[in-house]
């Protein structure tokens, strides 16, 4: 037998020596034992339960990196939520936690001028549990995306599922002209 087990086993039969010898309160404490050894919880909780829209930059030959310097702002909390990105090809931006829609200003700065447009995004927003011992969290599924086009041509919705997958959800593809 392990040492473990043993250690386990002489200590049970003196926790059910001492309560019965000790009456009521014995049996008090023993109930006590078993139900704080069957209620232990071996479920972690997340302690990052933010999710994050993925977008990714192409042009009609593919992925592309910017490389002017990029800066989008959250148009209804009027927040930056990427400052200067320069040779981006990729962004991870938070998405509003109760808000049916994210309004977003993409500001290209370069050496031809600057440009922006404003992105539309329409959502669902569906409350997440991991676990009942666990805080709910907020889950989001894309509608509609739209968008203005001074720069950018076409937004694609490439996984509707804004959950912890880290996958690219929207497409943005810019114009080539």
């Amino acid at each position: 037998m392990s040492h473990r087990l043993s250690f386990l086993k002489e200590h049970f039969t003196k926790v059910i020596t001492l309560s019965l010898t000790r009456g009521a309160w014995g049996c008090i404490f023993l109930l006590f034992f078993f139900f704080n050894l069957t209620s232990c919880d071996t479920y972690n909780c997340l302690l990052e339960t933010k999710v994050q829209y993925v977008y990714g930059f192409y042009n009609s030959g593919g992925s592309i990196a910017i490389h002017d310097t990029l800066t989008i702002t959250a148009l209804d909390i009027n927040t930056v939520l990427a400052n200067r990105l320069v040779d981006a090809s990729q962004v991870k931006l938070p998405v509003s936690y109760y808000n049916d829609a994210d309004t977003l200003e993409f500001l290209i700065q370069g050496e031809d001028g600057e440009g922006s447009d404003t992105l539309y995004i329409e959502k669902k927003n569906i409350a997440h549990l991991d676990d009942v011992s666990c805080p709910a969290h907020m889950w989001h599924y894309i509608t509609r995306v739209y968008s203005t086009h001074h720069l950018i041509d076409t937004v694609l919705i490439s996984e509707p599922n804004i959950n912890y997958d880290g996958k690219e959800n929207l497409q943005i593809y810019f114009r080539t002209d």
